[in-house]
C-alpha cells in the first residue's frame, strides 16, 4: 500500500471514529410518547382556521360553511400594551402576553448563552416585535356563523379571573365573554421543569348551537439564526403521530417547500390524523418546543409555513364541537418548552 492510500484509509479511519464518538457524546433524543391560511375541511363540515393572512376565506365539501379567516399574528402594539403574567419556575423564567394569552416571553435559568460569566440565559420563546418571535397561540375556530370578533383571537385581551404569577403552586384562569353570550376560559399550569398544561374551556349560556374547534399553534418567524446545519441533527419541525416519528423531512427548507393542500384552503401543509396520541412542534441542537395533545383524543397534526409572513407553524386541531345551548366543552393540550435533557424526557414518558 502505497503513501497515498494509506493516508486516504486513515482519514476515513479517523471520519468514522469522530462521527460514532458524536453519537456517543450527543446521543439523539429518545422520542416520548407522553409529552392562517387555511379552513379546515373535517367530516362535519368546514371551520375556519385562524391565519397570519387575515381575509382569506375557504368552502368545504357536504354540509360544510364558510368562514372568514382572521389573523393568529397579533399585532406589536398590542402585545407591546398588554399586561402581562409573570412566569416563574425553578426551571424557566417568562411571561404570558393577556393580549391573546400567549406564551410567548419564556427563559431557561439553569442555560446561558456561553460559557461567560456575564453570559445571558437561553431563550426559548419570544413575542412579536422581536426579532425573531417564537410563540404559541391557542384558541376556538369558527364556521362562519360567528364573527371573528366573537371567538377569541390573537389580540383579544383576556382578563384575570384567578391566580398571579404563574409557579408550580400557582395557576392562572384567564376569561374572556365573548359578544356572542360565550364564555370562554383557559387555565395555564406549569410544573417545576419544562411543562406547562392549557386547558381552554368554553360555556354557551345562549339559546343557539354553535360549531367551534379547538387548536392550539406554535408560530416561529424566519429561520432561526443559530441554526448549526450539521447533517447528523435535525432542527426543524418534528412530531410522533400514534406511535410513528416524523421528523427527517421537515428542515425548514423543506417545510418552505411543502405542496398546497386543498383541505386546508389550498395552503401549503403536511396534515396526518392521529387517532389517539401524539405530539408536534419545533427542535432545535439543544432545545425544543412541542404540543402534545391530551392522549387518546384524536387530533389533526399539521406542518406548515405562511410565505407572505414567513412563518413556520406546527398546529394542533382537534374536531369539531357543536355546542348546544346550555352545555359546554373542554380541551387539554401540554406545552413542552426548554431543553431536551434526557432523564427529564423519559421521566415525562413513563408518566
Amino acid at each position: 500500500m502505497d503513501d497515498q492510500n494509506r493516508t486516504l484509509l486513515l482519514a476515513m479511519v479517523l471520519s468514522t471514529a469522530v462521527l460514532f464518538g458524536w453519537f456517543i457524546l450527543f446521543p439523539p433524543p429518545e422520542p416520548t410518547t407522553t409529552p392562517h391560511d387555511d379552513a379546515v375541511t373535517t367530516e362535519s363540515g368546514t371551520v375556519a382556521l385562524p391565519t397570519a393572512d387575515a381575509g382569506d376565506t375557504a368552502t368545504g365539501d357536504g354540509d360544510a360553511t364558510t368562514g372568514a379567516v382572521a389573523s393568529t399574528d397579533a399585532s406589536s402594539a398590542a402585545t407591546a400594551e398588554a399586561p402581562r403574567l409573570d412566569i416563574n419556575t425553578p426551571s424557566l423564567v417568562g411571561s404570558i402576553s393577556l393580549a391573546g394569552g400567549r406564551i410567548d416571553t419564556l427563559s431557561m435559568k439553569d442555560y446561558r448563552q456561553s460559557l461567560a460569566p456575564a453570559s445571558g440565559e437561553v431563550e426559548i420563546l419570544s413575542p412579536i416585535g422581536t426579532e425573531q418571535p417564537y410563540y404559541t397561540v391557542f384558541g376556538w375556530a369558527h364556521d362562519g356563523e360567528l364573527a371573528d370578533d366573537e371567538v377569541p383571537g390573537p389580540d383579544t385581551l383576556w382578563s384575570v379571573e384567578s391566580g398571579g404569577t404563574v409557579s408550580p403552586e400557582n395557576p392562572v384562569t384567564l376569561r374572556w365573554d365573548s359578544p356572542a353570550g360565550l364564555i370562554f376560559r383557559r387555565d395555564i399550569s406549569v410544573d417545576d421543569r419544562f411543562m406547562f398544561t392549557v386547558r381552554q374551556r368554553v360555556e354557551n349560556p345562549t339559546k343557539t348551537t354553535v360549531r367551534i374547534a379547538p387548536y392550539g399553534i406554535i408560530a416561529r418567524h424566519g429561520e432561526p439564526q443559530d441554526l448549526i446545519g450539521f447533517f447528523i441533527i435535525h432542527e426543524g419541525a418534528m412530531r410522533m403521530s400514534d406511535g410513528i416519528l416524523d421528523s427527517y423531512d421537515f428542515s425548514y427548507g423543506e417545510i418552505a417547500d411543502l405542496r398546497e393542500n386543498p383541505d386546508w384552503g389550498n395552503r401549503t401543509a403536511d396534515v396526518v390524523d392521529v387517532e389517539e396520541n401524539g405530539w408536534v412542534g419545533f427542535t432545535d441542537h439543544y432545545w425544543m418546543t412541542m404540543l402534545i395533545p391530551e392522549r387518546g383524543q384524536p387530533f389533526k397534526s399539521v406542518i406548515q409555513y405562511v410565505p407572505r409572513a414567513d412563518t413556520y407553524r406546527t398546529l394542533t386541531w382537534r374536531p369539531t364541537v357543536d355546542l348546544a345551548p346550555g352545555t359546554s366543552s373542554e380541551s387539554e393540550t401540554q406545552v413542552f418548552a426548554g431543553a431536551k435533557e434526557w432523564d427529564t424526557i423519559r421521566d415525562y414518558e413513563a408518566g
